[in-house]
């Protein structure tokens, strides 16, 4: 109930001493062990930190029971569509930690893939959808590459949301996404990502410059290959300045 009970001081530490009492009692070590760590108990005091905690919760629950992956998928897949903001994000959050979990699982893979798909259209999910499609890279090449129109789709729509929480969130993946993704899959695209993200480097907001100059960062491994090597370079010669300009 953290996220229902945020900016209610007195629920929401009721809230955490339940989650802490709860851990001790079913002496789940490694679990402990991480929310001991990185002030995990605070953040789930916080707005804008609580889902990220509910994504590391999902990780070593994954870890540790990974036959309980699909039963996870099957029991919360209703909360995706409920009426109650708190449980359509929860769910949200639990999904995209899953995805970086299903190395061995491509039919739940899938499930997971087209539920945050068809949540890209509730804003309030939208962030948290991104960063669980990026997180498709943690599946391997083959995998990522299966996905790649979907992925790539659905983060690229996003690069220059009027949010600028979704817009950082979209390039922060995209970068990721680059990072692995085969060269004939971007070549066609190149071009245009470059375009789309020059704006940003003049944002105002320190972060969305960062992720900009991260995911164009990240466009550096096909200026070797023969399909993207000229159009990379007139890219880069084109935003040298703006490079020069922020290294001050």
């Amino acid at each position: 109930r953290f996220g229902s009970s945020s900016g209610f001081p007195v629920p929401t530490e009721q809230a955490l001493t339940a989650l802490k009492r709860f851990i001790e009692c079913i002496k789940f070590e490694r679990l402990q062990t991480v929310m001991d760590g990185d002030n995990n108990w605070d953040s789930l005091k916080k707005v804008d930190e609580y889902l990220d905690v509910i994504g590391k919760i999902t990780a070593v629950m994954c870890q540790v029971y990974p036959d309980q992956k699909r039963k996870i998928f099957a029991f919360l897949l209703p909360y995706l569509k409920a009426n109650y903001l708190g449980q359509r994000l929860v769910t949200g959050a639990i999904f995209a930690e899953l995805v970086n979990n299903c190395q061995e699982d491509a039919e739940l893979l899938e499930k997971l893939v087209n539920c945050l798909l068809n949540c890209l259209f509730d804003n309030a999910l939208k962030r948290i959808c991104l960063r669980g499609m990026a997180n498709i890279v943690s599946c391997g090449l083959d995998k990522m590459n299966k996905y790649a129109p979907t992925v790539l789709d659905a983060l690229m729509s996003s690069i220059d949301d009027h949010d600028d929480n979704i817009a950082m969130e979209a390039m922060l993946g995209l970068a990721r996404v680059f990072e692995m993704i085969n060269e004939e899959r971007i070549a066609p695209i190149l071009i245009n990502v470059c375009n789309r993200i020059r704006p940003a480097f003049d944002k105002k907001h320190d972060k969305i410059r960062a992720s900009a100059f991260a995911l164009f960062g990240a466009l550096h491994r096909f200026g070797n290959g023969e399909s993207c090597k000229e159009t990379f370079f007139e890219q880069l010669h084109s935003n040298f300045p703006a490079l020069v300009v922020h290294l001050n």
